[in-house]
């Protein structure tokens, strides 16, 4: 698979969600086509999600583990959707951003 030309940045993402969080919405109409009344509390778990996601790839960055042993041990098998989007949307490229990127806090 070639490099992304998509740059994914989670903690950009992270720092978005927050933002959101503070803001008083009655409803919510993700990408997804779920619509959710009374988001907050969906995204504070989707930000806490993320987040102890990011510490994961980074501990097991910093034992040695490759990109790839990475993905394969937070999200397991790669799914076909990665190979559709020339790896744009794969959990690699998700290790790669949390690993290429910091967080702001």
């Amino acid at each position: 698979m070639s490099t992304p030309l998509i740059k994914t940045e989670e903690y950009a993402i992270i720092d978005s969600l927050k933002k959101l969080a503070k803001l008083e919405s009655p409803r919510l109409f993700p990408a997804s086509g779920t619509v959710r009344d009374n988001p907050r509390q969906d995204i504070v778990l989707k930000i806490a999600y993320l987040e102890e996601m990011g510490e994961r790839v980074r501990e097991l960055h910093q034992k040695g583990l490759s990109l790839g042993q990475i993905r394969n041990e937070v999200f397991g098998r790669e799914l076909p959707i990665a190979r559709i989007t020339l790896g744009h949307f794969s959990g690699r490229n998700l290790v790669r951003s949390y690993l290429n990127n910091s967080p702001s806090d």
